[in-house]
């Protein structure tokens, strides 16, 4: 079964195979299919995207022309590229395009799978084209958002190390993500970093400042807590006991006697 990758460099593989589609025009084509696969698209819409600016003596037979070849690359899949009454459409499983695949691997919680599609910007090569501009906008912010959901998971499980590494990456490829430095603080707070935590805040207030605005609420109640030392910290970041007092009744006893001749006792 073929597979179509959308989240990166537009590919075409089956089995391990990858298709060579070198033909810009052919790429495009399939870029357009592959963002409403499954569902028809326009011959207009398609000659429009293909030749902006200076239309073929006849289009619709340019059109044609595309898709036959287009169909030829798709070797074993070309009769799932269907020709229909005004337009052409991609019949392919919901698994066979990596951005579907993501979107079903994350409604089960599969984060880290989901993640793990993923080889650049989605659709990069049409970054630039209407069709594509919203669907890619749609699908990063997603994949922002399964990011700081993985990190907050790796909190609550003490994985402080790798969550802090996973946030300053986020936080410097997208500054404006404001979870992500929640996350990020209270993770720098729970290794003991408190000052690295505030400097987070600081930093980020700073440039809200200058812009003339303020950070959320939430993000300056937990910069209280941190001054205030309330930020609890997640079940798994606490140490794990190793050894047990239970059964000291001789030490209790004398600690209830010393404690019953003096105010302090240590």
């Amino acid at each position: 079964m073929q597979r179509y990758r959308v989240l990166g460099p537009l590919e075409v593989a089956d089995r391990d195979q990858l298709i060579r589609i070198p033909s810009a025009q052919q790429r495009l084509l399939l870029a357009m299919l592959l963002v409403d696969a499954g569902r028809s698209v326009s011959a207009g819409h398609l000659i429009d995207e293909l030749w902006p600016d200076c239309l073929p003596h006849d289009p619709a037979a340019a059109l044609r022309t595309q898709v036959s070849r287009l169909r030829r690359r798709l070797g074993a899949s070309a009769n799932r590229l269907r020709t229909e009454e005004h337009g052409y459409r991609l019949d392919v499983e919901a698994d066979q395009v990596d951005a579907r695949l993501f979107e079903r691997l994350l409604a089960d919680g599969r984060v880290d799978e989901a993640l793990a599609l993923w080889r650049g910007p989605p659709l990069v090569e049409f970054a630039e084209r209407e069709f594509a501009r919203a669907e890619a906008v749609r699908l990063e912010e997603l994949c922002l958002a399964a990011r700081e959901r993985r990190a907050q998971t790796e909190l609550a499980r003490g994985e402080h190390d790798r969550v802090i590494a996973d946030l300053q990456a986020l936080i410097s490829e997208y500054p404006e993500r404001e979870h992500a430095r929640q996350f990020l603080m209270e993770a720098l707070y729970q290794t003991g970093r408190h000052a690295d935590a505030l400097a987070v805040y600081e930093r980020w207030r700073r440039e809200l400042v200058e812009r003339g605005l303020e950070p959320t609420p939430e993000l300056s109640q937990l910069e209280q807590r941190i001054l205030e030392h309330r930020l609890v910290p997640s079940e798994s970041a606490l140490p794990a006991r190793t050894d047990s007092f239970l059964g000291r009744e001789r030490d209790m006893r004398a600690v209830a006697s010393a404690l019953g001749e003096s105010r302090v006792v240590t």
